[in-house]
């Protein structure tokens, strides 16, 4: 009877306990969206990160509300996200077959939190204002965000990365051409052009090339020179760079994420009291049974004399 007492009360407070914990809120960055100047059947994107406090993992979805929720899409629809792990999510607005103006509505983030065998899921959702923004004028604008020249091994290859950003509503195919000189810039040794990579509006896109080399040991620079057709230029970057020995330079060591860790979380912690409350439980029975056969059998010795 004892037991079963203290079995109740602690399931009772072991209740409170869970409900406190696996209480949780969600907050989104940014905490309203502007879709600006987006061309009818055109396409825009942004980024949300959506984070909680909640210690185990909780699964949360976006969707879109009245009038445009059927502009938007998301990628992924659905993910994991805890305190130690914020979620990134792209979302992205098509408009179709409607009439220029500005568009107000909401996205929502619904979540369900992550429920086991000993506690019940807990639901919450939030409601970020969004505001789309639909014309006809074509908007023709970018800018090169990053350029990234290596340092080069001798006889491999030299790899150039450019990051593009396009800021209009229109989709951009930039280009870049290479040009290597010496370290006193007196004369060209070797020259190469990037392909073409096609970004969408307001949308960043990443171009690279891998330019082949037959240079000795030294300091070069690399002149890139970033273009839309024939006449626009975006940027040009001039950047020194080395070619080293075979085998100096270190190998890019593998980046883990937060992602890629698997947290002791809330579910686990529970688990584990359970565990100790059964272990104690059946301590408890168990010794109970040892002292009414000890006292039984003293009671037995005391009526044999």
């Amino acid at each position: 009877m004892v037991v079963v007492r203290f079995f109740v009360v602690f399931v009772l407070v072991f209740s409170l306990f869970c409900s406190s914990v696996f209480g949780f809120s969600l907050v989104s960055n940014p905490e309203e969206f502007f879709f600006d100047d987006v061309l009818v059947g055109g396409y825009s994107e942004q980024v949300l990160i959506v984070s909680t406090d909640s210690v185990s993992p909780v699964v949360v979805s976006l969707s879109a509300s009245e009038p445009f929720n059927s502009w938007f899409s998301f990628e992924p629809v659905s993910a994991s996200v805890s305190s130690s792990s914020p979620v990134k999510f792209k979302v992205v607005v098509r408009p179709s077959n409607i009439l220029i103006g500005t568009y107000q509505g909401y996205l929502v983030v619904t979540s369900l939190s992550a429920g086991n065998e000993v506690t019940s899921s807990v639901s919450s959702s939030l409601a970020i204002s969004a505001s789309v923004k639909v014309t006809d004028e074509q908007i023709m604008q970018a800018r090169v965000d990053d350029v990234v020249v290596k340092n080069v091994e001798v006889g491999s290859p030299l790899r150039v990365y450019v990051k593009v950003q396009n800021q209009g509503n229109v989709g951009v195919t930039p280009f870049f051409t290479l040009d290597i000189s010496d370290f006193n810039r007196s004369k060209i040794l070797k020259s190469g052009m990037s392909g073409l990579e096609t970004i969408l509006p307001y949308s960043s896109g990443a171009l690279g090339m891998d330019l082949p080399l037959d240079l000795p040991l030294g300091v070069y620079w690399a002149q890139v020179t970033v273009l839309l057709g024939k006449d626009w230029v975006l940027g040009k970057r001039l950047v020194k760079f080395s070619v080293v020995e075979k085998g100096s330079l270190p190998v890019e060591e593998k980046v883990v994420s937060n992602r890629d860790v698997v947290s002791l979380g809330v579910s686990w912690f529970v688990l584990v009291v359970w565990i100790f409350v059964l272990v104690f439980i059946i301590w408890f029975i168990a010794r109970k049974r040892f002292l009414r056969k000890k006292l039984g059998k003293r009671g037995r010795n005391k009526g044999g004399y």
